[in-house]
């Protein structure tokens, strides 16, 4: 098969979010700290977003300089920050039941808490303060999470074009999001504001762009602390990603550098409640290094409006996209690779002489997020997809859970060298690896299915370890049975038998032909 060559579009939203108050530090100077992020901006004339809490338009402070200074701009957007606080909830004629007044916690701040007459009457409020301080409509509106009801509502009444939400992370300040569209951006299922959709008739026609720029080797596996995952990410406010000059540029090299499929894509910018002091460098550095790569023309800097008026235009349904790191700005010789499309995604990752594939989750639009019908009580929350493997939730302290391969006798083959990344066509990226004894393993990621094959080698395996999985994992013929939160999906290896063994599954070649992992959604929940 032929190798495509093609030049990916790199893009990059320049998004700040802003709030007028930060009860968990009354130190911080939110005023001060927005207009240092928009001069920066103004100033070098850069396209940018900027997404503003109903107390920050509330606010005559920050509403004069979004009158005043960004609106005329002509190269900066204000959109809407939906989270809920006190000066919203009552400016919709509810009760704020909140212990501040912007509280963090999911069943007052966010949509998720509130019935569904309620979200909408609170987002006519919103979207109706935004024009009334702006004399615009909101193109734009982001959100840690939302329900899929609300989104939907934002699209078909008050014409939003774009929204984005958080990356993966698991438990940090309350929020878990686990198992979706790595980077980049995705249609959304009706049901279900997390999950891509499969179909143009079950998708919600607002491309989400997922934030923060992860880092693709070690936010995935970042440890838990006493507020969930660590942060490895593009963000300014951290001294271990956005905060670092040298880690920016790696994180951008490994964007433009290897294959994307569709387009590469990150968010830069920081919420206001950090405070200048602590993100004045990095933002400062950040807007620098973007400025002058922009008028380089080696990257696309643009508002989230525009980017998602582009990606409907150009996208009817989810494209495929991967995010690929080759090199380890910690030197500890580690690769990742991650593959997305509209039916499921993956992430090869690789370190010294081991290849693992860390992480596969399913995506089915007609999994219904816990949130779509009714209010939530709770303050934290959970958005996830379908697991296939997990290798951070399913591990057990040195033993990694994923995918290995390995030979007849059990012991895992070894690779030597980097791996090679090769995107086929629009929709394939093709990772070979050298093994050390001989021979090569090729992964090929299709939108559909995966393929494994080993050139120059017979009588391989492949070993499926799941130290910590759930239970109710089965193997029926050439298949593993999954019931996750009840809904019932599979995963085929056409091509091989199946084994279970103490570590899990064993996965036998039948003879030369390639091993197939399919996906099947069985379209029911379990009781």
């Amino acid at each position: 098969m032929k190798v495509q060559e093609t030049k990916h579009p790199t893009i990059v939203h320049i998004l700040n979010f802003v709030r007028a108050v930060e009860p968990r530090d009354d130190s911080i100077d939110m005023f001060a700290t927005f207009v240092n992020e928009a001069r920066e901006v103004l100033e070098r004339k850069l396209p940018a977003t900027f997404l503003f809490q109903h107390d920050a338009l509330s606010d005559e402070r920050f509403a004069a300089f979004l009158r005043e200074k960004l609106v005329p701009s002509g190269h900066v957007e204000a959109g809407v920050w939906l989270e809920f606080t006190r000066s919203l909830i009552e400016e919709a004629g509810l009760e704020w039941r909140g212990r501040y007044s912007w509280d963090w916690e999911c069943h007052v701040g966010f949509t998720i808490g509130y019935t569904l007459e309620e979200r909408k009457r609170i987002i006519d409020t919103f979207m109706k303060k935004f024009r009334a301080v702006t004399g615009r409509d909101a193109k734009t509106v982001g959100s840690w999470f939302m329900d899929a009801q609300s989104l939907a509502y934002l699209h078909e009444k008050h014409n939003v074009v774009a929204s984005c939400n958080c990356r993966d992370q698991w438990g940090t300040d309350g929020y878990s999001m686990w198992g979706g569209y790595w980077n980049q951006a995705y249609y959304p299922s009706r049901v279900n504001a997390f999950m891509p959709a499969q179909t143009r008739e079950n998708q919600i026609d607002v491309p989400v762009f997922r934030m923060l720029g992860s880092d693709p080797i070690y936010q995935y596996e970042a440890p838990l602390g006493d507020n969930g995952q660590g942060v490895v990410t593009l963000e300014p406010a951290f001294a271990e990603g956005g905060g670092d000059p040298e880690w920016v540029r790696w994180f951008f090299r490994q964007m433009t550098e290897h294959p994307a499929l569709s387009f590469a894509y990150a968010q830069a910018g920081q919420e206001n409640s950090f405070g200048w002091e602590r993100i004045g460098n990095g933002y400062l550095d950040q807007m620098k290094f973007l400025d002058e790569q922009w008028r380089a023309s080696n990257l696309r800097l643009e508002t989230m409006s525009q980017t998602g008026e582009w990606f409907r235009g150009k996208y009817p349904l989810t494209p495929a996209a991967a995010t690929v790191a080759l090199e380890d700005w910690r030197r500890k010789d580690r690769t990742s690779i991650w593959y997305n499309s509209r039916f499921y995604r993956a992430n090869l990752y690789t370190e010294g002489t081991t290849w693992r594939l860390r992480d596969v989750h399913l995506f089915d639009e007609g999994y219904s997020e816990r949130y779509l019908d009714a209010a939530s009580p709770s303050p934290s929350c959970l958005y996830d997809t379908l697991p296939v493997m997990d290798g951070f939730l399913w591990s057990a302290g040195r033993e990694r859970a994923g995918i290995y391969p390995g030979d007849k006798a059990g012991a895992l083959l070894p690779m030597t060298g980097k791996p090679t990344v090769a995107q086929i066509d629009e929709n394939t990226l093709r990772v070979s690896a050298l093994l050390a004894d001989g021979g090569s393993l090729v992964t090929t990621f299709h939108e559909t299915e995966i393929e494994f094959s080993v050139v120059g080698r017979a009588n391989w395996r492949l070993a499926f370890r799941r130290p910590d999985a759930p239970t109710n994992l089965r193997i029926e013929e050439h298949a593993i049975h999954y019931v996750h939160e009840n809904r019932a999906y599979s995963a085929r290896f056409d091509g091989a038998e199946l084994y279970s063994c103490e570590s899990g599954v064993v996965v036998v070649p039948a003879g030369a032909v390639a091993v197939r992992l399919g996906f099947q959604r069985e379209g029911r929940d379990v009781v």
